[in-house]
């Protein structure tokens, strides 16, 4: 499976340093694909896709191709191979492959994870990795006949903000208060402050522990400089993040935080990110508590907001309850595959 069907035009493309007109192109592309995955979604822009690849981290090795229309040159398909260079789990290749709707079925999908699956067992990746979504049905079927296997299910969980019960709130912030002591929150926006990321790590290397089910996924550990590379890129799109957190005021612990991103496409929905309490301090209803002040401060500042997405694995009771609690339903579903590359090859060869 070396060749692009028919005439199509294949090229390995420099993400990190290419021409503004490739970055416009590949912007088509997504927005055409963006429309089936997310089309509440505004489309996105040349500059926002150009920030977002020139800041991937170094530590991230990303092979990419794309497939062009001969007759129109357009970029029509494109696939990539995320490997980090950390010095844990570089066994793996996450694989993201993404063809528009009216070129499937042509074997575009398969050469492209042809090219990923060589490249990746020449870096002795031995693992591939892919993520598909319950409203792309294309993408569980491409699986399904290369004989992935799932790993994990999970699902992108919503709230509706004209849904919250803000006595619901207000009772768990009261909660929260009474039962934490001296523990105090106070909030950062944008990077992390200096002074709070060595708890940072260490907060973040606690909330690494999430359920992983059958992936044969390692602990992922990063450092002080690896997470600034990694916000950097989160933020390279002009997104805003909010970070709330709780801090015991007689030691200066950083005791854990909930954070929230904007999302520059879609000023209607947040994202939902990172959310941890160091073990010492669980039990006294912080987590409740740092959700809900969060939620207080969205409907106080951001009226425009109608909804925030999170995503949660099905078999992450606890995370789950504290959010069907606040009124996160289902929105879509999602599916981590698994499969062994020299296997993925052989069923392309």
């Amino acid at each position: 499976m070396k060749d692009i069907p028919a005439d199509f035009q294949f090229e390995l493309c420099d993400t990190r340093a290419a021409a503004d007109s490739f970055y416009t192109a590949l912007t088509d592309h997504l927005n055409v694909i963006r429309q089936e995955v997310a089309p509440e979604d505004l489309p996105t822009t040349p500059e926002n896709t150009k920030n977002r690849l020139q800041s991937m981290p170094d530590f991230l090795e990303m092979p990419f191709w794309v497939v062009r229309d001969p007759a129109t040159a357009r970029i029509i398909a494109n696939g990539a191979g995320m490997m980090l260079n950390t010095g844990q789990n570089e066994h793996l290749c996450q694989v993201d492959i993404r063809v528009e709707p009216a070129y499937r079925q042509q074997g575009l999908g398969s050469a492209l994870l042809w090219r990923i699956a060589d490249y990746a067992a020449s870096h002795e990746r031995s693992l591939l990795l892919f993520n598909t979504y319950g409203n792309v049905p294309a993408g569980e079927a491409f699986m399904t006949w290369l004989g992935a296997e799932p790993g994990l299910v999970a699902s992108i969980n919503r709230l509706q903000i004209a849904d919250v019960d803000q006595a619901l709130l207000r009772r768990w912030i009261a909660a929260g208060e009474a039962r934490a002591g001296a523990v105090q929150l106070g909030l950062w926006t944008g990077p992390y402050p200096e002074a709070a990321i060595d708890d940072v790590v260490a907060l973040m290397e606690v909330m690494d522990s999430q359920p992983r089910d059958d992936l044969d996924v390692e602990d992922f550990k990063f450092s002080a400089e690896q997470i600034r590379a990694l916000e950097k890129n989160q933020l390279a799109n002009g997104a805003e993040r909010w970070s709330l957190y709780a801090q015991d005021a007689t030691t200066g612990q950083l005791v854990g935080f909930t954070e929230i991103f904007t999302k520059p496409n879609n000023p209607a929905t947040l994202e939902q990110g990172n959310t941890g309490v160091f073990p010492a301090y669980r039990g006294r209803g912080i987590g409740r508590w740092l959700k809900a002040a969060m939620l207080e401060k969205v409907l106080a500042e951001r009226p425009d907001v109608r909804y925030i997405d999170t995503g949660n694995a099905d078999s992450n009771a606890p995370m789950l309850k504290i959010n069907h609690e606040l009124g996160f339903r289902k929105h879509r579903s999602s599916v981590n595959w698994q499969m062994a590359t020299a296997k993925a090859l052989a069923a392309l060869d």
